[in-house]
């Protein structure tokens, strides 16, 4: 999460940096600020479907247990 934010805020820095002359200086700010966000939505989404995961997990032995009692 801290990395999708921290590339949020390096898109908003890149954009200042790009209008600043020599205007090259915003391209790599920008270029690393996609990396991060992409990286942070991908550690996002793992540990999404971990939690999906084990809340699934938690239900089904819930679910074996109710019926085993029956």
């Amino acid at each position: 999460m801290f990395k999708l934010l921290m590339g949020c805020f390096l898109i908003v820095v890149g954009a200042i940096v790009s209008f600043i002359p020599p205007f090259i200086f915003g391209i790599p700010i920008l270029i690393m600020a996609g990396g991060m966000i992409m990286t942070g939505l991908g550690k996002t989404t793992v540990q999404a479907a971990k939690g999906g995961a084990a809340v699934a997990r938690y239900v089904k032995d819930r679910r074996d247990e109710k019926n085993a009692g029956l």
